[in-house]
């Protein structure tokens, strides 16, 4: 899955002939819904290039205190 942040540069879509910018899996929105939608396959032959490998973003890991034991902003 791809995550876009201030440090990277945004692609294309990699649908062909698609000229939109590429928010989630190398696809644009349009083409991300149809495949969300079940009405295009992730991958088609006629890709320019085949969709990024799936990737998981685990949240930190945060302190395991009890929310009496942490002090608030200011205190």
């Amino acid at each position: 899955m791809d995550v876009i942040d201030s440090g990277q540069q945004v692609r294309r879509c990699r649908r062909r002939d698609c000229a939109e910018d590429s928010l989630w899996r190398g696809l644009c929105s349009v083409h991300w819904n149809r495949w969300q939608s079940g009405a295009d396959e992730l991958e088609l032959p006629d890709d320019d290039v085949p969709p990024p490998p799936a990737q998981v973003w685990w949240p930190p890991e945060r302190p395991h205190a009890p929310l009496s034991s942490r002090i608030l902003p200011g205190s």
